[in-house]
Parts: C-alpha cells; sequence; structure tokens
C-alpha cells in the first residue's frame, strides 16, 4: 500500500512538472517616440523561473521604431532586473526584467 501511495505521488508530481519550458512573452512597457526608446519587460516569479523569449521582443521594438518612422531598433547592452516582492526569508518571489531598445535611422 505504501508503495502504490509513493507511485501515485511520483506520477502526479511528474504530470505536474511538463517539459518545465514554458513561453514567457515580454509585453511593452512604455517609451519615446521623441527620443526613439521602445522598452519591453516580462515578470516571473520564483516558482516559474523560465527565461522570457525575447526575440518576440525584438521584433515587435522593431515594428514600433519603423511605426514611428526610424529604419532599425538596436537592443541597449544588458538588461534591468527589479524585484517586485519579497518573502519572509528575503528572497525575491517577484521579479520584472526591462528591456531597452534604440530606434535608428
Amino acid at each position: 500500500m505504501r508503495n502504490l501511495t509513493l507511485l501515485f505521488g511520483l506520477l502526479l508530481l511528474a504530470a505536474c512538472g511538463g517539459n518545465g519550458k514554458t513561453d514567457l512573452k515580454p509585453s511593452e512597457s512604455g517609451g519615446s517616440r521623441a527620443e526613439g526608446i521602445v522598452i519591453h519587460s516580462s515578470t516571473k516569479s520564483l516558482f516559474t523561473p523560465v527565461t522570457p523569449d525575447w526575440t518576440i521582443a525584438d521584433g515587435n521594438a522593431l515594428d514600433r521604431c519603423r511605426s514611428w518612422g526610424y529604419e532599425r531598433a538596436s537592443e541597449y547592452t544588458g538588461s534591468q532586473e527589479i524585484c517586485r516582492q519579497y518573502d519572509r526569508h528575503g528572497r525575491c518571489t517577484i521579479t520584472t526584467t526591462k528591456r531597452y531598445y534604440q530606434c535608428e535611422g
């Protein structure tokens, strides 16, 4: 009986785990047409530590820059991570990552 309970628990855990890959889609979160800056951000939690698909943001930034009359969008080096919520142990549980794009041309 104990082995059956253990097997059931492991199967349940495996079903919840999936393949471990979840697509996070960054969204446009600001910018300035006059300065030619587009900002995209993505939020993740401690319990869903997946990497956002920044290729989507790259394409969306290019589209935004073109709609403003620019030819291309260049990503600034790096990104900015901001902790939005801490748990009682001091761990960051919700993080927002921002990427900045400069419209050129």
